[in-house]
């Protein structure tokens, strides 16, 4: 029943199932997600993301109060306007404000 298989969000096959790795660190435990495709004796992975979301690029973002989310999250398009509109609205955006406005 090839219709009822799931779609990847990376490139667009039919995934024949979903893996998740753990990777267990100084700094925590994250899961991060891969849809698998098999065709015949071939097995193929595509990487979608963490199961929660991107540490990193995150904390790099927390300023302006965005959290960035790996394929799986459906509705983080979202969730990245919604965050985006509040920063603008609520930002110091006068020109004393600019990051390297003299370059």
């Amino acid at each position: 029943m090839e219709g009822s298989r799931p779609v990847c969000p990376r490139c667009g096959g039919l995934v024949d199932w979903f893996e998740r790795r753990v990777v267990r660190s100084g700094s925590g435990v994250r899961v991060y997600v891969y849809a698998v495709h098999k065709t015949g004796g071939r097995v193929r992975k595509c990487y979608l993301g963490p199961e929660d979301s991107y540490v990193y690029v995150s904390k790099t973002h927390s300023g302006d109060g965005l959290v960035f989310f790996g394929s799986l999250r459906r509705d983080r398009l979202k969730l990245y306007l919604s965050s985006i509109i509040q920063a603008i609205s609520s930002a110091d955006l006068s020109e004393d404000c600019l990051i390297g406005k003299d370059f």
